[in-house]
């Protein structure tokens, strides 16, 4: 568990970059100033848009692949019940689908 000194060095810390993020110059000001603030804040951004792209890109493959087994798993299913060939290939261990009554 953190300290009480080391929570409010982070407070501090996140206080005053919060600080800084809220006096970015204008575009109005001159443009020596308007580099060196967006310098100084582009670090804290660059690293939380390359997580929020990389959670992106994870979420994208995740649905890729969820999607890809659940049309391999209905084409299969699909297969199995209407292809005698394929169901005598599957052989005795997948017998034929019975429907209720």
């Amino acid at each position: 568990m953190a300290s009480a000194a080391q929570l409010e060095d982070e407070i501090k810390r996140e206080l005053h970059r919060a600080s800084r993020l809220s006096s970015r110059s204008l575009p109005s000001q001159t443009s020596s100033s308007s580099s060196s603030t967006s310098a100084m804040n582009s670090a804290p951004s660059t690293s939380t848009s390359s997580l929020a792209t990389g959670l992106k890109i994870a979420g994208a493959v995740v649905g890729v692949l969820s999607a890809a087994t659940v049309v391999y798993a209905a084409v299969w299913d699909h297969r199995r019940r209407h292809d005698p060939a394929f169901r005598r290939k599957l052989g005795a261990s997948h017998l034929p689908l019975t429907l209720p009554a």
